[in-house]
């Protein structure tokens, strides 16, 4: 007899992709479609594109081009860095906020 048990509630709780709530020797991993991350992108680039300052748009546009770089590669920290970067630039977007859950992080 197992002698496993889930204390606390789950009640409110909320569960995104394919959770492992009691498990053994499991990884949890979150597939990310490259059509719903490019459309993410599209979206992000179009709002960096109506941004009246030369010079922030381009730097947004840099930023956004290494964000996308590190989704490709898997590098969190660095994504993480330029999501707060391009926050501080065109606030919180719906396609950032689709983009930081790519990265684990929630803006």
């Amino acid at each position: 007899m197992s002698s496993r048990s889930i204390k606390g509630s789950f009640n409110n709780s909320n569960f995104d992709g394919n959770t492992n709530i009691q498990s053994d020797n499991n990884t949890q991993i979150q597939n990310i479609t490259k059509d719903e991350s490019e459309k993410a992108f599209q979206e992000l680039f179009a709002e960096i594109k109506a941004i009246s300052n030369e010079d922030s748009r381009e730097q947004a546009e840099m930023n956004a081009e290494s964000l996308q770089e590190a989704l490709d590669t898997g590098d969190t920290k660095k994504g993480q860095r330029l999501i707060k970067l391009l926050k501080g630039t065109i606030g919180t977007t719906a396609s950032l906020v689709t983009i930081a859950r790519f990265f684990g992080i929630t803006i």
